[in-house]
């Protein structure tokens, strides 16, 4: 997995809604976090984007983890 994929689905996905009023490299550093992290399980990585962003963003991140499964497998998808 590269870090361009990973970037490029968390961009699409923009969990926040801060891309619209934020620089693009608002989600680098989850990004990097969530590669460095991932795994070979769909339902694992799903639960990495969850906890990742859950930390950087406390409450304002208010996705489900089936929401980031979903994230998880577009990811995997390209590999």
């Amino acid at each position: 997995m590269n870090f361009e994929i990973i970037k490029k689905e968390i961009d699409k996905w923009d969990p926040i809604d801060l891309l619209n009023h934020a620089p693009s490299d608002e989600y680098d550093i989850e990004s990097r976090e969530v590669l460095l992290k991932f795994q070979h399980s769909i339902e694992q990585n799903g639960m990495i984007i969850y906890e990742v962003f859950s930390k950087a963003f406390g409450t304002t991140f208010n996705k489900s983890v089936d929401e980031c499964v979903c994230i998880a497998k577009k990811i995997m998808e390209q590999e």
